[in-house]
């Protein structure tokens, strides 16, 4: 049956091609990095932590750092490296940190979008090289 209609069968297919290269084209202005759904109490929560706190879900880093002593000292000094490094990127500051086994784990949080802070984990890196933590 499908013999028959070959050619009609030939034509949907490229009707389907084109419109879903058509489709594709213009998919990309309808996707978004961004993580918060406008409208919804995440995103409410989020204009809080960004308006009184200073925070952004979206723009923060968690930097994990192993540590070769547990002594306060060297948790101190690994804590004020990584301190250091915060400040080559825009608004950010460290929120929290704690030793687990072997590792220092830290917060930096920031008030900037997921947009802006993906360009600035580079800068981050390159400053906790630049302490010695890589």
């Amino acid at each position: 049956m499908v013999i028959g209609w070959r050619r009609g069968v030939l034509a949907l297919w490229l009707i389907v091609l084109i419109l879903g290269a058509l489709s594709a084209a213009h998919l990309s202005s309808l996707l978004t990095t961004s993580l918060s759904v406008p409208g919804s109490s995440s995103a409410r929560a989020n204009t809080i932590l960004v308006d009184h706190f200073g925070e952004s879900i979206e723009g923060s880093f968690t930097v994990i750092v192993p540590t070769s002593g547990d002594t306060p000292a060297q948790i101190s000094h690994v804590r004020t490296q990584i301190v250091r490094a915060a400040t080559s990127v825009p608004h950010a500051h460290v929120v929290q940190g704690r030793n687990l086994a072997g590792s220092y784990d830290a917060e930096v949080a920031t008030t900037l979008s997921l947009q802006d802070a993906a360009p600035q984990t580079a800068v981050l890196r390159r400053a906790l090289a630049h302490e010695g933590l890589t």
